[in-house]
């Protein structure tokens, strides 16, 4: 007894059915908004971040001793 896939599934009507889907998909996808999350004593374990090649990290807490000439550092994105 030969197992026939085709027996099964009408491959033509698959192929323009999954065409269909990936263009109701692509078509009606929401554009994914991005959230800046900014680490803070409390949440500085809780949180993985991920730079721009894609490299997942941690951030590690450490008291630092502040200079005399302290200026504004404006954030970076």
């Amino acid at each position: 007894m030969k197992f026939s896939i085709s027996k099964y599934i009408n491959f033509p009507i698959f192929i323009l059915s999954l065409a269909v889907g990936f263009f109701f998909v692509y078509v009606f996808d929401e554009n994914k908004k991005v959230i800046y999350v900014y680490p803070k004593p409390d949440n500085v374990d809780a949180i993985q971040y991920k730079d721009a090649t894609g490299t997942c990290f941690h951030i590690k807490q450490q008291k630092a001793k502040c200079g005399a000439d302290v200026s504004t550092i404006p954030v970076q994105h």
